[in-house]
């Protein structure tokens, strides 16, 4: 039974890769299956446009603060920390980051950002003028500076 399960799991998982791939005839299709996102810009276009509907590219914003809070999870984490503005008023943002596992890759670990930490991020405020922003590159409390998986697609 167990095998059973596992060819049919097997037969579909490649059948929907075919599918969606759909590619030229004769083509291999399972020679580079992770290369799909680079051969098809629309996966790319999808979530950048997840970012303009949020986010204003032209409201750049940085923000130093104490850190509050993280979620690692999936699609997107969050960091929140608490910013003083000019006038000394301690207001929490809320900052979306990229997935954990393109975090992951660029240098990011489960315990970079700890409760009480001092960040400064670099991002997009949201358009709907809440506490809240899309970080695109975070300067870690080790002084590294790291680039924070935005949706924005800078780098």
């Amino acid at each position: 039974m167990r095998i059973a399960a596992f060819l049919f799991s097997s037969t579909m998982l490649l059948s929907v890769a075919a599918w969606a791939a759909d590619p030229a005839p004769g083509a291999d299709v399972f020679a580079k299956p992770s290369s799909l996102p680079f051969q098809y810009p629309a996966f790319d276009r999808i979530h950048n446009e997840d970012f303009a509907a949020e986010f204003d590219r032209n409201s750049p914003v940085t923000l130093t603060g104490s850190v509050t809070r993280v979620d690692w999870g999936n699609p997107h984490i969050w960091v929140f920390m608490d910013v003083k503005d000019d006038a000394g008023t301690v207001s929490n943002w809320g900052v979306e980051g990229g997935a954990p596992n393109a975090l992951f890759r660029n240098g990011w670990r489960k315990d970079s950002l700890k409760v009480g930490d001092t960040v400064t991020v670099e991002g997009f405020k949201a358009k709907d003028g809440s506490l809240r922003a899309n970080a695109n590159r975070v300067a870690l409390p080790d002084g590294r500076r790291v680039f924070a998986g935005s949706s924005s697609g800078d780098r």
